[in-house]
């Protein structure tokens, strides 16, 4: 019996930092990175209107103009609406077009937010269509309001377009695993994007993904380096790490590298080790980070450092 394994992960591509998150990103070297993803077969992009207010998806559906015969499915989101401003574009975003967001999760919104979301990405169906943040966390106490908007509104006329046609499969894109489960025996969803509650620092997601498998509802790992702290950074969900989690990160790289693992090898193949997640999505903002996260997908880890990192001990 072998103690070394690689577990499938089926890699996707986050396409936020096409957009300019944290670092601008130009549109050529956007491109070259969706070309990267091709070449290395990762076949699915996740993008959303809020990143880069539209530029994601724009320079998303100027590569698919360039490259028409590549096979790829997209996956983007409804529920925020891009408005005209001045100023910078959303939060963390480095240059793209000149729009502020609001949230709204009525049908004439979700309607709008499909019709230009196509139109930005050149398509005139879409394979997988989620509902954009609809937890407490970006809510507060408007929370309650906002998921009986989503029952009866947003996902009834997302449902709507997956029966015309429109959209393959619908679900949640989410920060927070609580109103995902909340939703699981409200509603009928495809799949939840859920990101950043199911990593080698955050486990809080674990019940959901339990839930999920038994309702036979996908789930896509996203955020797994966790705003990049995992990956060497001192963010932690959009926001500064603080001493705590920087000391946690140091003690989990410390325990991968006594195995010779290294940390982004783990923390990508993590999530998909629970069979409930179908996808592992990994942001990229080069052809370099593109390949660095193949080959961590593809790196040989020790079931001793599994069951390390199981135990909770760095």
């Amino acid at each position: 019996m072998t103690t070394d394994t690689v577990f499938p992960v089926r890699l996707a591509l986050g396409a936020a930092p096409l957009a300019g998150l944290y670092a601008g990103v130009d549109e050529e070297t956007a491109f070259a990175t969706l070309t990267a993803a091709h070449a290395a077969g990762i076949l699915h992009i996740d993008t959303a209107p809020l990143y880069g207010s539209g530029l994601s998806e724009s320079r998303i559906g100027g590569w698919l103009a360039r490259h028409p015969s590549a096979r790829c499915t997209l996956s983007t989101k409804v529920g925020r609406t891009l408005t005209p401003a001045t100023g910078q574009p959303a939060s963390h975003f480095i240059g793209g077009d000149r729009y502020g967001t609001r949230f709204d999760y009525a049908e004439p919104a979700i309607l709008r937010g499909f019709e230009e979301s196509c139109a930005r990405l050149g398509r005139d169906t879409i394979d997988t269509l989620l509902l954009h943040d609809i937890g407490a966390m970006t809510h507060g106490s408007g929370a309650d309001a906002v998921f009986a908007q989503a029952l009866t509104e947003a996902l009834p006329t997302m449902a709507r377009l997956k029966a015309e046609g429109r959209v393959g499969r619908i679900g949640l894109g989410v920060n927070e695993w609580q109103v995902a489960m909340q939703l699981l025996d409200r509603f009928p969803i495809d799949v939840i994007l859920l990101a950043g509650r199911y990593t080698l620092m955050d486990r809080s997601g674990l019940a959901l993904l339990d839930r999920a498998l038994a309702a036979g509802v996908e789930v896509w790992a996203a955020g797994i380096f966790n705003s990049g702290l995992l990956a060497g950074g001192d963010m932690f969900d959009y926001a500064p790490a603080s001493a705590t989690l920087l000391a946690r990160r140091d003690s989990l790289r410390t325990l991968c590298a006594a195995f010779g693992v290294p940390i982004t090898a783990a923390a990508i193949q993590f999530a998909a080790r629970h069979p409930a997640v179908t996808m592992t999505l990994v942001g990229a903002r080069d052809a370099g980070e593109v390949a660095a996260a193949v080959t961590s997908a593809a790196t040989k880890i020790p079931e001793a450092l599994w069951a390390r990192l199981n135990e909770g001990i760095a």
